[in-house]
């Protein structure tokens, strides 16, 4: 009846997957409809007619009586041409609109997100500023009220000092307007919704996540746990990176320091991002392939290095393009990681249902990436976004698949434990639970403790647990390792790993096979494991040993 409703159980939870599965891909949906339909509207009088000044001016008054102005389409995002690589350099932009002949109904004008600095003027009168160390955030929307009096009848013009940080992409990445009262109004709840309260949830739902995945972690030391919710971890802070509205002060330094810190970490983001992922996918087999794992992580750091020298040691050494280019080669790398991981981890433990979820799910993961590293390339005001916002469907799609692993796990213990819970033939012998020198026993429990050790001898290779055996036999499991350390003399952690580094030293001296395959046959879940276990147990190493034998 247990093992039936376990079976019962996990289709169950089988099917609580699919479903979870299936709000994924909704969610991936509704979120790019999102990001595609803007948030802008067509309401309030659009600035036009815009012209841009790259010729130093510092003041409103030396720019408007310049003479280098020339024309250029907004919205758009581009570069300063010999702008330092460490610096905020500036770019003055003006353009006009048509107040029409009741001025006084306009509040306020949006420029949507501004890439990365902005002073605004209207008629050479100041309206607002943001700076690098007003506002952070690589995403901000600039809303300002204009005060009344300010907007004459007719054509207004409006003037902005454009800062840029060194290299990268400046500019506007909306139709700037100027907006009425309510039209202000519903322009900022929109913006704060999407480009604040979004973002920030989905840190405090990753926050939440971590602390559930490092308990569940404490409960059942599965690493699995461990690198997601480091992963998590860092993705929060990438997230944070892009949208937290202030200047971090952690760290004493200029505001031009902390913007290429910033920078810097998005883009490290993306080989760190490869390399957790490849630790799940191996601690989700139980599984970690040493010699991938010895050529892929190497390269990985090496790029993340070149990354790093390009940005700080020797600053600009291959510039901004070759910055993302770096990252082009870590995403190729990490494609490729992730085949060979899934190819011989699937050969090593086949798992129809797992594979269909990974093998989506790692494509989806490079797919974002590689989107995201091109659209940063290519100066896309969108830089950022598509990470930020499906980041949930990864998420939910690991979740899936730790659902799963756990409804197969309980499945195959109820099934294994099931074994354990019908008396069965004592022993051989090799454990005496009578012998007048230990406690005595109750004849419930001697019977109980010969069968758990019956039990352990056939099935060591298994992944077996102190809890479940007590709860098979119906005995406390302190109690139970209290029973076991006093008839044995070990631990039953002990006692089934010597009994699996008993029988790969038979196979080791008896078969021509490799160590891998022997230690995860014998029930070990990675060669490290087995090596250690190994050495403790005989003082030498499984390879030393076979070499010998």
């Amino acid at each position: 009846m247990r093992l039936f409703d376990c079976l019962r159980n996990g289709a169950r939870v089988t099917e609580t997957r699919r479903t979870i599965t299936l709000f994924a891909l909704t969610m991936l949906m509704c979120i790019a409809l999102a990001s595609c339909r803007g948030g802008d509207g067509t309401d309030g009088a659009p600035v036009e007619r815009w012209e841009i000044l790259n010729d130093g001016s510092r003041t409103h008054a030396q720019a408007a009586s310049a003479t280098g102005w020339r024309p250029i389409s907004m919205p758009a995002t581009f570069t300063i041409p010999g702008n330092r690589f460490d610096t905020m350099g500036h770019v003055w932009l003006r353009g006009s609109f048509d107040a029409g002949a009741d001025p006084g109904r306009w509040y306020g004008i949006s420029l949507g997100r501004v890439y990365h600095a902005d002073e605004v003027f209207i008629n050479a009168q100041p309206i607002g500023r943001r700076t690098g160390t007003d506002l952070f955030r690589l995403h901000s929307p600039r809303n300002y009220a204009i005060a009344p009096g300010v907007i004459a009848p007719g054509r207004n013009e409006v003037s902005v000092r454009l800062g840029i940080f060194g290299r990268e992409y400046g500019g506007f990445a909306a139709e700037a307007r100027i907006l009425d009262g309510e039209a202000f109004a519903k322009r900022e709840r929109q913006q704060h919704f999407w480009l604040t309260m979004i973002p920030f949830g989905i840190v405090f739902l990753y926050c939440g996540t971590i602390v559930l995945l490092l308990v569940f972690f404490g409960a059942s030391r599965e690493r699995k746990l461990l690198y997601s919710a480091l992963g998590l971890a860092y993705y929060a802070a990438y997230i944070l990176a892009l949208f937290f509205p202030y200047p971090p002060r952690v760290i004493d330094c200029t505001t031009d320091q902390r913007l290429m810190g910033a920078m810097s970490f998005v883009l490290l983001s993306v080989p760190f991002f490869i390399v957790v992922l490849a630790f799940i996918v191996q601690a989700a087999y139980g599984r970690y392939l040493t010699t991938v794992n010895r050529i892929a992580l190497p390269a990985l750091a090496l790029l993340a290095a070149a990354q790093l020298i390009n940005t700080y040691a020797v600053p600009g050494l291959v510039g901004r393009s070759g910055s993302y280019l770096i990252n082009f080669l870590c995403i190729g790398l990490g494609a490729g990681y992730f085949c060979i991981l899934l190819i011989r981890l699937h050969a090593l433990h086949r798992d129809t249902t797992r594979i269909r979820i990974l093998a989506p799910l790692l494509s989806l993961a490079i797919a974002m990436l590689a989107v995201e590293n091109a659209i940063a390339l290519a100066g896309h005001p969108g830089h950022g976004m598509i990470a930020t916002y499906g980041s949930p469907i990864i998420v939910v799609l690991f979740m899936a698949l730790f659902i799963g692993d756990y409804a197969r796990i309980k499945v195959e213990h109820a099934r294994l434990y099931d074994q354990l819970q019908r008396p069965g033939r004592p022993p051989a012998g090799a454990s005496d639970p009578a012998s007048p020198d230990r406690p005595a026993l109750t004849e419930s429990a001697e019977e109980k403790l010969r069968r758990v050790i019956d039990f352990i001898r056939e099935h060591y290779a298994s992944d077996l647990s102190r809890e479940g055996l007590a709860a098979a036999v119906d005995l406390n499991p302190s109690y139970l390792g209290r029973l076991f350390v006093s008839f044995t003399g070990e631990k039953i952690g002990e006692y089934v790993n010597r009994l699996r580094i008993e029988e790969a030293i038979r196979r080791l001296a008896t078969r021509d096979a490799r160590v891998i395959d022997i230690a995860l046959s014998v029930g070990f879940e990675s060669l490290s494991t087995f090596n250690r276990a190994f050495k403790r147990v005989t003082g030498t190493t499984p390879t030393e040993y076979q070499k010998r034998a």
